[in-house]
């Protein structure tokens, strides 16, 4: 094998090959005819046997060295350690200047298109969260059905909600009454023309129909991602920040005399899909959202923000004492005083 490599001089191979193999993973082409692919194996590979030949010089002064014959000289000099005839300490350079050759000088503009760049990706979790609210007196059912045909049928019990969770895609939703009755659902004939909001899609009979497009959770933790159904189709759903009453100290006299209107940071027709605060980013806030059956905190974390979802009826006039009453259903241990 002295004709190929002679002493450690097999370390440049075994190198080289390592190095090879672990670039090709960050390209679409790892082939020989890839210069970039080609020059970055040996950027590294150079940087790898700069190592092996500083250990080797360092070596001079090993029991080697204290063995010398009688004429003073190392038995195994640095020199002898080859690959190709050429001293493992040049092998250095020579990769170094291929690598330069081929990423400097060579065309690597098409490589560059073609090369699978190393990242960290969070990608975003399809499953999200629909709460069907049933705001009436009534018992009501949805239907919910998809492209490939209806997922699940279920019945709701007057002023509660139910919660399923399903995977981003396009979606109808119907709900009946008690005599099995279409009262409303989404999309309603007129809204899918919005393009943002809805798709057409060929069902299990061949027909196209428009569904609504239910999007993926957003990557960060610190919002709210979870969509609701007003099951009726007629109340609107009012989303209030109560961050300022999450202490134990607010009292009901604090509550009744606050300007609410200014809490108040949107108001949603129930004719369609509700998705508060979805793919709004919080920065340095976290966005905690109760639903309609939970109450107000009495302490609230750093940067948090609390908002409350109220179901209102259509003939309600949204008034600043109506927030306040609404407010208060939700704060039942509240101090008088």
């Amino acid at each position: 094998m002295v004709l190929v490599w002679n002493r450690s001089g097999i370390v440049v191979f075994i190198v080289l090959a390592l190095c090879l193999w672990i670039v090709s993973y960050w390209f679409e082409n790892p082939k020989l005819g890839n210069g970039a692919y080609m020059g970055w194996s040996f950027f590294y590979a150079a940087i790898a046997t700069a190592l092996h030949a500083l250990v080797l010089i360092g070596g001079r002064n090993s029991p080697e060295e204290q063995n010398a014959d009688a004429n003073g000289e190392i038995p195994h000099p640095v020199w002898s350690h080859s690959a190709f005839f050429v001293p493992v300490v040049f092998w250095p350079l020579i990769l170094g200047g291929l690598s330069a050759f081929l990423l400097i000088g060579g065309d690597d503009k098409k490589d560059r298109a073609e090369r699978k760049t190393p990242e960290v990706k969070t990608e975003p979790a399809g499953e999200r969260v629909i709460h069907f609210l049933n705001p009436t007196t009534d018992t009501l059912s949805y239907r919910f059905e998809g492209p490939k045909g209806v997922y699940e049928t279920k019945k709701v019990s007057p002023n509660s909600y139910v919660t399923r969770k399903c995977d981003a895609g396009t979606y109808s939703f119907t709900i009946m009454n008690p005599q099995r009755e279409v009262i409303f659902s989404i999309p309603s004939a007129g809204a899918a023309a919005d393009k943002t909001k809805y798709a057409a899609a060929k069902d299990t009979e061949g027909n196209t129909r428009a569904y609504r497009i239910v999007g993926p959770q957003t990557t960060s933790r610190k919002d709210y991602d979870e969509a609701w159904v007003l099951m009726n189709g007629l109340h609107r759903m009012m989303l209030v920040d109560v961050s300022s009453i999450c202490s134990a100290a607010i009292t009901k006299a604090d509550v009744e005399s606050a300007d609410w209107t200014k809490h108040l940071v949107r108001t949603y027709d129930g004719n369609d899909l509700i998705e508060p605060l979805y793919g709004k980013d919080p920065g340095g806030e976290i966005y905690t959202v109760l639903g309609t059956g939970d109450d107000v905190p009495k302490s609230i974390r750093k940067n948090e923000r609390i908002f409350i979802l109220v179901a209102v009826a259509p003939e309600k006039e949204i008034s600043r004492e109506y927030i306040a009453k609404r407010v208060l259903k939700r704060c039942p241990d509240i101090a008088e005083k």
